[in-house]
């Protein structure tokens, strides 16, 4: 299996994660929350870096697409895709939490998948 290390903005930070296991990134503010699996529990690490430049640091692995301006998701851990009108959403086993597609995104993202 990979390892992806994700190092924070001033590089005291360093968080390792198999590829398999990490979920997505969303953005707060001038912070990241990294969310990964740990066995059948979800957990998150929140570390000081924009998501621009965990996307940099992301692109050598095409599993790891932008969905919406504050997520990141790695395609292969989604579980599946709702719709309802015009909105689009995320779903990953386990995490509560619905990711939006946004339209800027979805024709790439459907591309992707």
């Amino acid at each position: 299996y990979k390892v992806l290390d994700i190092v924070s903005d001033k590089g005291t930070e360093t968080i390792s994660l198999k590829i398999s296991e990490f979920l997505l990134v969303k953005s707060a503010d001038n912070y990241v929350e990294l969310f990964y699996s740990e066995g059948t529990e979800i957990k998150k690490k929140l570390m000081r870096s924009t998501l621009k430049n965990i996307e940099s640091a992301l692109t050598p692995y095409p599993n790891f697409v932008r969905c919406h301006r504050m997520y990141i998701v790695n395609i292969n851990n989604i579980e599946h895709i709702k719709k309802n009108s015009n909105n689009y959403w995320i779903i990953f086993n386990g995490l509560t939490e619905q990711i939006p597609i946004s339209r800027q995104y979805l024709f790439l993202f459907k591309s992707m998948i």
